[in-house]
């Protein structure tokens, strides 16, 4: 069974980073930054990230799930041998938006949003060995947003990350007709959700459930 690590996020909203695990191999789900004015009172500040992430593991890829900076905020930390994948409209936005915001840094960020990786939604990826990611598009108040689908040592994981069913594409139900139309999906015997950032209205591990327990066909699993 994989291990589910919440290095931040489950205790605030923001500045998220969760890794799934099989032993080998690993893959980190965003790596974000705390929310403005946060930092201070956060029980693991934004400097102890790439210690607390990265110090003993210098391995592994990173998966944005969206373009928002609770989420992407400390990419130039990562290590630069690392994978970093994003949705390919979400590296677009990002491109622009660094090449906005870092015009007076030291520490520019365009030339690591032009080598992060680009995804496709409905199409499935092994950023790491044993570790199987299938984007699905949601909606969100960020364009090009995704949660995840992983299968890892045996077991899915849907991530929900942050997602909304109340906007354009909530209300016609991409998610759940993605993963019907998923053989690997289909055939899964065990789900676990494991959620992002709590709002856009999914605040509870119940909602959570709510939500996402008709895509997952009844099957069992746990939500965290």
């Amino acid at each position: 069974m994989p291990d589910i690590i919440i290095h931040r996020g489950s205790s605030q909203i923001g500045g998220c980073c969760t890794e799934i695990s099989t032993g080998e191999s690993r893959t980190l789900i965003d790596f974000g930054a705390n929310l403005p004015g946060m930092d201070q009172t956060a029980q693991t500040k934004d400097s102890e990230m790439l210690q607390k992430v990265f110090g003993f593991r210098r391995d592994g890829a990173v998966l944005f799930t969206h373009c928002h900076g609770d989420h992407y905020g400390l990419f130039k930390k990562i290590p630069q041998d690392i994978p970093m994948y994003i949705g390919p409209l979400a590296r677009d936005i990002l491109s622009i938006i660094v090449s906005c915001i870092d015009w007076d840094v030291r520490e520019e960020g365009l030339s690591l949003v032009e080598r992060m990786n680009v995804y496709q939604a409905g199409v499935w990826m092994t950023p790491v060995p044993g570790i199987r990611v299938l984007p699905l598009y949601v909606d969100h108040s960020a364009p090009d947003s995704y949660m995840f689908c992983i299968q890892a040592s045996g077991r899915t994981i849907l991530f929900t990350g942050d997602f909304r069913d109340h906007g354009i594409i909530g209300q016609c139900n991409h998610m759940e007709g993605g993963l019907h139309y998923d053989e690997d999906w289909r055939r899964g015997e065990k789900t676990d959700a494991c959620q992002g950032t709590g709002g856009c209205g999914v605040r509870t591990g119940k909602d959570c459930r709510r939500h996402v327990r008709p895509s997952c066909g009844g099957r069992p699993g746990g939500a965290l």
